[in-house]
């Protein structure tokens, strides 16, 4: 299978019974949240934090990480899982999806 049959076939288990894009994004948040297992590393702009926590608004899926001892909210979007997290192919699903539903 394609890499982007594969993110294809994610995005329709994501959203599969939502109406609307919250509750699609929704269904990412779901779908994230069971699949990629919460601490992980990842680096935002170079620099290395901590996930901690996956969270949504009105706008976006974001995560809430640690760096140097504070905690930030930053979209899902910017960061970059260190290689060999699991379930990450659950975030690239949710970008290919982003750039569709705006």
């Amino acid at each position: 299978m394609k890499k982007s049959q594969n993110l294809a076939a994610l995005i329709e288990e994501a959203i599969i019974d939502a109406y609307g894009e919250d509750e699609q994004r929704m269904g990412f948040l779901v779908m994230i949240e069971e699949n990629i297992p919460v601490p992980f590393s990842a680096t935002i702009a170079g620099s290395s934090i901590q996930v901690k926590k996956f969270d949504v608004d009105d706008h976006r899926i974001f995560v809430r990480c640690k760096r140097n001892g504070r905690m930030y909210s930053v979209d899902v979007l910017d960061i970059v899982p260190e290689i060999g997290t699991p379930g990450v192919e659950w975030i690239a699903a949710y970008r290919q999806w982003q750039q569709y539903a705006r």
